[in-house]
C-alpha cells in the first residue's frame, strides 16, 4: 500500500516536493520576451523548481527501496519516474525549444506516478476500513453549515 507504509523519509520528501511547486509556482521565472523581470523572483522560481525535481526523485527512490520484495510492478513504476524525470529533465537542456512541452511531459509522469500510489493505497484500504475512517473528517464539511 502507498502513503501511509511509506517511510518518514519518503513522506517527507514528498511534502517538500508539494511546498516547492507551490512556491515554484508562486514565484516567476524569467520571461521569454526581452521585457524587464526582478531576477531574485526568477533565483527563486529556479531554486523553488531544483527543489521539486531533487524531492521527487529522491522521494520516489526511498519509497522503491522501502518497498516489500514481491512488489515488483510498483518498484518498475518507481524506476520509470525516476528515469523519465531525469532524462527529461537533461533533454531540456538540449532541446531548449522544446523544453514547455518536455516540462509538461515530466509533470506528467509525476502526476501518473502519485496517481497510481492513491490507487494501491485505496485498493489497501476500502472505503469503510478503519484507517480510512480514521483519516475520514468529522463534523460539517467546509461549505456545510453546522
Amino acid at each position: 500500500a502507498a502513503g501511509s507504509n511509506w517511510s518518514m523519509a519518503g513522506r517527507t520528501l514528498h511534502r517538500i516536493y508539494g511546498v516547492a511547486m507551490i512556491a515554484a509556482a508562486a514565484y516567476s521565472h524569467m520571461p521569454w520576451e526581452d521585457v524587464p523581470y526582478d531576477r531574485f523572483e526568477d533565483l527563486l522560481h529556479s531554486v523553488a523548481a531544483s527543489v521539486v525535481g531533487m524531492s521527487f526523485v529522491i522521494g520516489v527512490l526511498v519509497v522503491s527501496i522501502g518497498r516489500l520484495p514481491n512488489q515488483i510492478r510498483p518498484r518498475l513504476f518507481d524506476w520509470f519516474a525516476i528515469t523519465a524525470s531525469m532524462a527529461i529533465s537533461l533533454m531540456m537542456f538540449t532541446f531548449v525549444d522544446y523544453a514547455g512541452a518536455m516540462q509538461r511531459v515530466m509533470f506528467g509522469a509525476g502526476i501518473v506516478w502519485y496517481a497510481l500510489e492513491t490507487i494501491r493505497w485505496r485498493q489497501a484500504h476500502p472505503t469503510g476500513s478503519e484507517e480510512v475512517e480514521q483519516l475520514a473528517p468529522t463534523g460539517p464539511g467546509p461549505f456545510e453549515r453546522s
